[in-house]
């Protein structure tokens, strides 16, 4: 058929059998939706950044209503709105929600969609590569990371790279294009100062913990 279940078809060629469906799109709301997270078989959070310029993003929950008539209701509500390039969520294994914003990683709470604190700050936020993922340790800890400023380890946008390595975004104290962990206090669902976990690393958007 056209649709892919009660869904539009997305223009996107899959394998026999499977198809991709649009649940939501711009006219409900979103602009620039990064990563979205399953709380359960019904329910969502998703990140929308908005644009690159800060303070425009918003972080969003998706309910897929049950079927009237076989048809399934998507509901898409705004939890918050003016953050700054929201990208990286995760559900912890505390059962709370972790949000990366450009420098920052926040605690939300699933049941009322209300945001708990800040549990990660001062990340760098400079340069080409702000954004925030994140993944989340067997222990709980958190996985963060922290993109280059540059593509090429130039130290001014649209210059040629200075052949001269490691990367001044590397050889600082607190060095980018890295990822980093911060420890999990599951008694006082805190984290501690992260600390340099690997180096090198131009941007890591795709984090996973292989068990």
């Amino acid at each position: 058929g056209p649709g892919c279940g009660e869904f539009p078809r997305a223009p996107v060629q899959t394998a026999p059998g499977l198809c991709v469906g649009i649940v939501m799109d711009q006219p409900e709301g979103l602009r620039f939706p990064r990563v979205i997270v399953s709380l359960s078989p019904r329910e969502f959070w998703l990140t929308d950044m908005g644009n690159w310029n800060p303070r425009r993003g918003s972080l969003w929950r998706l309910r897929l209503e049950e079927p009237a008539k076989g048809v399934i209701r998507p509901r898409l509500d705004l939890l918050a709105e003016k953050l700054d390039r929201p990208h990286g969520l995760v559900r912890g294994k505390d059962g709370l929600i972790y949000l990366g914003e450009a420098g920052s990683v926040s605690q939300w709470d699933p049941q009322s969609g209300k945001k708990l604190g800040v549990v990660v700050d001062g990340l760098p936020t400079q340069g080409l590569h702000p954004l925030t993922n994140l993944a989340v340790d067997l222990d709980g800890s958190l996985f963060i990371n922290v993109g280059a400023p540059s593509d090429h380890c130039e130290t001014e946008r649209d210059r040629p790279a200075d052949v001269s390595l490691p990367c001044v975004s590397e050889a600082s104290e607190r060095p980018e294009a890295a990822v980093y962990r911060a420890q999990y206090f599951p008694q006082t669902r805190s984290f501690a100062e992260p600390t340099l976990f690997s180096s090198g690393l131009r941007n890591s958007m795709g984090l996973a913990v292989h068990p």
